[in-house]
């Protein structure tokens, strides 16, 4: 296994080093970038470092002191075969996967997005195609809810669908980015069904070059976490749209939800004009 030389690290700001007696070899941390969170006096924090390979080093910090006397009181670390370190660079294909859920006049309704990025290398850097926006709908009046999962649901339906669609693509290296059920990913990507709650002939396991990789747009700092906020904005305002309807049947929220369909180049719109209104 390789080690992870000094200064090479993916957090961007570094606070504090530590070496870990790693199985095979010694390997230097570098410790979490705070740029993204406010860890209280005496709080802990957990991170993740990569240990090269594929493998990153799962730590636990916690702080002392406040503000310019904040620093690093003490560090537990354990192996683990984690993916949050992937970076885009690693893949030719990325989709990210996000599901916005809400109850609508009675009727539990999950709304699925899916933007699927090509990616190709200039000059040492990746860079990203024009999105393919993929949207699902799913609704249920069960009581208990009859989709207890509804995030791996919609990774099953929204992966299915673009295989119908003959967009799925199986033999290339790709991201599946999403922000949910993170402690069961490596059971995932080792080849466990990330769902059952989906009918024969769905996606129920990862295709073989798939890795499942958690962002949050609550983060900043990499290509997935900026990504994922696309799929998340998209989510949210179709289901906005969505909740304005009168229905009150499955069949009636499904029509709905038809009928908003046709605002998604809008709504894509009305992101990309967001984001440029940030950068500026």
């Amino acid at each position: 296994m390789s080690s992870k030389k000094k200064g090479q690290h993916t957090n961007q700001r570094i606070l504090e080093h530590d070496v870990l007696e790693a199985p095979e070899n010694r390997i230097e941390l570098a410790l979490f970038s705070d740029r993204d969170v406010i860890i209280p006096p005496g709080g802990t924090f957990p991170f993740n470092a990569w240990g090269g390979e594929g493998y990153t080093i799962q730590n636990t910090v916690r702080m002392e002191g406040e503000n310019k006397n904040r620093k690093v009181a003490s560090a537990t670390s354990q192996w683990a075969h984690y993916t949050s370190a992937l970076t885009s660079i690693e893949f030719e294909v990325i989709y990210t996967i996000d599901t916005n859920s809400d109850t609508i006049n009675g009727v539990r309704s999950h709304i699925g997005v899916l933007v699927k990025w090509l990616t190709k290398v200039e000059d040492g850097q990746r860079k990203f195609s024009s999105p393919e926006i993929l949207t699902r709908c799913q609704v249920c009046k069960c009581e208990p809810p009859c989709i207890k999962k509804p995030e791996n649901f919609m990774w099953s339906y929204l992966l299915t669908s673009l295989k119908e669609k003959g967009s799925l693509d199986i033999d290339k290296k790709t991201a599946v980015v999403v922000d949910s059920d993170e402690e069961n990913h490596t059971s995932y990507n080792d080849g466990s069904d990330f769902t059952s709650e989906v009918s024969d002939g769905f996606i129920k396991t990862l295709p073989k070059n798939f890795t499942l990789v958690y962002a949050s747009s609550d983060r900043s700092g990499t290509s997935f976490n900026e990504l994922f906020k696309m799929s998340e904005s998209i989510a949210k305002s179709l289901m906005k749209e969505l909740k304005k309807t009168k229905a009150d049947t499955e069949q009636g929220i499904l029509d709905a939800y038809q009928a908003c369909e046709p605002l998604l180049p809008k709504i894509y719109e009305n992101y990309k004009r967001s984001k440029n209104k940030v950068r500026a």
